[in-house]
């Protein structure tokens, strides 16, 4: 026999349960709301781009044996700056062919 402690623990989590759902459909409403702007699935893709490049970056780097510290000093740049480009942020052509060089390799872009 369940005690009155498990049966009201049983009812409060089908409660949450409950609420995160109606919540789940609320930000699904929201986001294809959100996505329905052409200006805002244009930054969406931005940003998928920026974190694939970025990704692409880090395992550069890593393939390369280097650590963000020692890619900063041969970029002249900050730990700090490598950090933020690796995370997908301040991506410039002049920073990913700067990049991919000091670590031995080359860009390439393609146009689908």
């Amino acid at each position: 026999m369940k005690k009155k402690y498990d049966i009201a623990l049983i009812n409060e989590l089908r409660e949450l349960k409950n609420g995160f759902s109606k919540e789940y459909e609320k930000q699904s409403e929201s986001r294809k709301v959100f996505l329905a702007s052409m200006e805002n699935k244009g930054a969406v893709e931005g940003a998928k781009i920026a974190l694939e490049v970025a990704g692409k970056l880090y395992g550069a780097r890593k393939k390369a044996g280097l650590t963000q510290s020692q890619l900063a000093e041969r970029l002249h740049t900050s730990q700090a700056s490598l950090a933020r480009i690796e995370n997908g942020a301040n991506l410039s052509l002049f920073m990913l062919t700067a990049y991919a060089g000091a670590c031995g390799k080359h860009v390439k872009i393609n146009f689908v």
